[in-house]
Parts: structure tokens; sequence; C-alpha cells
């Protein structure tokens, strides 16, 4: 299964890295052709643990490639994560890719949004007749020890209404499934939830 990352930013770098080492194909794309240079030389402009080494690895081995052709990106990839750092252009972003997919593509919203972005993303699709599923799976990394955070989470959040994502995605993070990491799925909004209250809570902690 080839899959996507939709990202030049600090999520889009770490989530396209380290599921490239779980040893699935994956391509990171985005406009900036400078900045996927730079990504696939390793070289990246803020300080992670052991992810230099990460990027290397997997490129040298074939598994991580870098792309600034969208239309290509799109009618290659089954599972597309969305891990822009801000969400100003998501809802474009979502439906250049819905259109150009060979099938309905599977878009997991990894970019932190509003309560209630994702089901107006499938909305938006269904009213324009274009076909695809929204999933929102919040991630949470710490600065600095983020592959750490990747590869040992507390848990995996999967918001969809849709049985089918919900397996491709455990397959993707089968690694992670078989350690012991529970799954939680539940709605698209509760989802979302999760990523805002748990955000509050590490500010309330630090505060």
């Amino acid at each position: 299964m080839q899959i996507g990352v939709y990202g030049s930013g600090y999520l889009g770098t770490v989530i396209s890295a380290c599921l490239a080492d779980f040893g699935t194909p994956v391509s990171c794309c985005h406009p900036d052709r400078t900045r996927m240079v730079e990504m696939a030389q390793g070289n990246i402009p803020f300080h992670e643990k052991n992810l230099k080494e990460v990027i290397r690895r997997n490129v040298r081995a074939g598994r991580l490639a870098y792309s600034t052709d969208i239309e290509s990106f799109a009618r290659k990839t089954q599972v597309i994560f969305l891990a822009e750092d801000n969400a100003d252009h998501l809802a474009d972003v979502v439906m250049r890719i819905a259109r150009l997919a060979t099938k309905p593509p599977i878009l997991t919203v990894v970019t932190p949004v509003a309560v209630g972005t994702a089901a107006a993303l499938e909305k938006s699709l269904k009213d324009a007749g274009v076909h695809g599923t929204i999933v929102s799976q919040p991630m949470f990394f710490t600065d600095g020890c983020a592959v750490e955070d990747f590869n040992w989470p507390d848990r995996l959040i999967l918001g969809s209404t849709s049985n089918e994502a919900v397996q491709i995605l455990k397959q993707i993070f089968h690694p992670l499934v078989m350690r012991g990491v529970p799954v939680i799925v539940t709605n698209q909004s509760t989802a979302e939830l999760v990523r805002e209250s748990a955000t509050a809570f590490v500010a309330t902690k630090i505060s």
C-alpha cells in the first residue's frame, strides 16, 4: 500500500519519516520545491532526536520519497495523512486531492483543527459530488521527542464512521497495535475534541 503525507512542516516531516520506518512506501508532497529538497536531504529547521537519521535511512532504502506533483501524488496514494502545521488551506487541499484521485481516498486529518472540521470537510465533498472518507486522527508530540512519541504513543485515536477506513489505518499502524497500543475508535467530532482537551490539559499542567 502506498501512503501519502501532505505537508512540509513539523508534522509532515515527522509523520512521513516515521511511517516509512514501519517499512511501508511513503510519498510526502508539498508545492514548496526547496523545502522538499531540504527534507529529502535530512536538513530540517528544528531539532528532533533521531529524525535526520530516520529520514536518511528511509530515503536510501527507497521507502520515503518527496514530491511537488500533487496530481501524481493523489493518483497513486490510497491513504493520505493531511499534516500541515495549520489548517489555513486544508479545505482547498482536501477538495483538490479528492478531485484528482482515481478512486475515493481516505484522508486522515492530523493537522490541528477546530471541532466540527472533519464533518464539514466531508459535507463539502458530498455537496461537490466528490467521494472521499475523512478521518480525524490527532497525534500528540513533545518537542524534541516526536519520533519517540510517534513510536510509543499512549493511544491511537481514530475518528470515523467508516469501518473500512478504521481497518486500513489499523493495518498501517500494525507495529503499534501489535505492541499493545490501545486503539480508540470514535466519531470525528469527539476525536477533534480529544485533541483540544489534551492540549488544554497540558497547558494547565505547565501553568
